[in-house]
């Protein structure tokens, strides 16, 4: 039987949540406050969901009070509070709750509140208002209307469980597969039934998963097992400086390599899938995986002379979320100049010429007998270091020593210098010009870095960024030759022709 205190604050949640709906009806008549009725109407929602929260989990009053604070959760579980019902629901209908909550909040963040880097805000649209309302005034009415089904010990254990792991990724996939939908078509909509499968499922995979573990750990990989893929992970990058070109991805994937790339065109994010042999067992899948995919992070940054990882930096111009002149009445903008991080001037998509250049580096990488791979750890420091580079803590000093020292070290292995002449001329010979006075520049900063860290405080973002394309343009002379003496294939000139640089090099 339901707890008499939390069936009180049940019904308060429900009553408020009629206020609100109501408040937002009257306001939905003026054009002008259209933003403000839907508001308010996702605030019912939210009541809603609050109140089925803590008729479900009374748990939610103790030690989960942070789920009463989550709005995408409150709206999720109004939107879901049918669960508590006798009422059949279809597959479609679920489908289109997948993504619903968090659009509800996010949308009406961008419509009620004054963007001043906007122009104007998001429009409410009647005809969404009037949808939204009367899903609300559905979702009300019932709770309304009908006493909450009493819930048997088994039933609420599963609810209870679909409350705290509803928002899993590894739930969601099992929820929101095809086969999720055709069990529910087969229990005819029966929401109840449908969650035990859920639950049932994930539970059975998270076994699975468990043996199979077990049973990896105890496999002894055999020589026939270096041609059988076995493992295929994926990460996600985001790009500074370039866009995706779907050709050029394609041409890539073209080569069967155990690599494969892909990418909305003009978008900057990249998706790298890497398949391992069965020949690697499970103790040592991590290190391997782990290795190949920061040497293909490495191949692709020094490749493409751009910035690709797993984030970009945040927080680069303005540390508050809005300025105001008060006295005249007028929104206001300030940013932080010099960034502290890497600033283009402007995005490049990927080319052939990058791709070729990716490939010799990784080719080049991955052959441990012509390269020191310490020199790589500093580049990869620098690379990560530079994207976390904020207003808070700026680390472009630090950036560009891990660049310059890779840079001394990698010439110092290759004989390219021998430590006693100057660093400079050796690297501006190497580029084959007559001279390079921004390297000399960057090289003074590195030095300076070195000698007094205070010095750092003067280095930007962007030389930063410029030190590591020296490096790269090196490398990629240095990967394409190794190319050629190896494989006796040509590839194509232009190789120290910078093709993108940040604002001021």
């Amino acid at each position: 039987m339901q707890n008499q205190d939390t069936r009180l604050l049940f019904d308060r949640c429900v009553r408020n949540a009629r206020c609100l709906l109501d408040s937002a009806k009257d306001l939905s008549h003026d054009d002008s406050r259209l933003h403000i009725a839907h508001h308010l109407t996702i605030l019912a929602l939210e009541e809603i969901g609050k109140g089925v929260i803590v008729l479900i989990h009374g748990e939610a009053l103790t030690d989960k009070l942070g789920w009463l604070d989550d709005h995408v959760k409150k709206i999720f579980w109004a939107l879901w509070s049918f669960a508590l019902s006798k009422k059949s629901v279809s597959s479609s209908e679920i489908a289109t709750l997948k993504h619903a909550a968090r659009g509800m909040h996010e949308f009406r963040l961008r419509a009620l509140y004054v963007d001043v880097a906007r122009e104007k805000n998001e429009i409410v649209d009647r005809a969404l208002l009037d949808s939204l309302l009367a899903i609300t005034e559905a979702r009300l009415s019932s709770e309304e209307i009908a006493h909450p089904a009493e819930l048997t010990s088994d039933e609420k254990l599963i609810l209870d469980w679909f409350l705290a792991h509803g928002d899993d990724p590894r739930v969601q996939s099992i929820m929101y597969s095809s086969e999720s939908f055709d069990y529910l078509d087969s229990a005819q909509g029966n929401v109840r039934a449908w969650i035990k499968w859920i639950k049932d499922k994930h539970e059975y995979w998270e076994q699975f998963n468990l043996e199979l573990t077990k049973k990896e750990m105890s496999r002894v990989p055999q020589e026939q097992d270096t041609k059988v893929p076995k493992w295929r992970i994926v990460v996600r990058l985001q790009a500074l400086a370039h866009t995706m070109r779907q050709k050029v991805l394609v041409e890539w994937n073209k080569q069967k390599w155990h690599i494969t790339l892909s990418g909305g065109s003009g978008q900057k994010e990249l998706r790298v899938q890497i398949i391992f042999p069965k020949q690697i067992p499970l103790e040592h899948l991590w290190a391997v995986a782990f290795s190949d995919v920061m040497a293909f992070v490495a191949a692709l940054n020094i490749g493409s002379r751009g910035m690709f990882w797993w984030y970009t930096p945040e927080f680069t111009t303005e540390f508050y979320e809005s300025l105001y002149d008060v006295e005249n009445n007028a929104p206001f903008k300030m940013n932080a100049s010099p960034s502290p991080a890497p600033v283009w001037d402007k995005t490049e998509p990927i080319n052939k010429l990058d791709i070729i250049n990716i490939q010799a580096v990784y080719i080049y990488i991955q052959n441990s007998q012509k390269h020191d791979p310490v020199i790589f750890h500093r580049y990869l420091r620098g690379l990560a270091l530079l994207m976390k580079s904020d207003l808070f803590h700026p680390f472009a000093g630090d950036c560009i020593q891990e660049f310059y020292l890779a840079l001394q070290a990698f010439f110092k292995q290759q004989g390219f210098w021998d430590g006693r002449t100057t660093f400079e001329d050796a690297v501006i010979s190497k580029l084959n010009v007559p001279d390079d006075l921004n390297f000399r520049r960057l090289a003074g900063l590195a030095e300076s870095v070195t000698s007094n860290p205070a010095a750092s405080q003067a280095i930007t973002g962007s030389d930063a960024a410029m030190a590591k394309m020296y490096f790269d343009s090196i490398m990629i002379g240095c990967a394409r030759d190794f190319l050629k003496e190896t494989f006796g294939k040509q590839v194509d000139k232009g190789v120290h022709q910078a093709e993108t640089k940040p604002a001021g090099a």
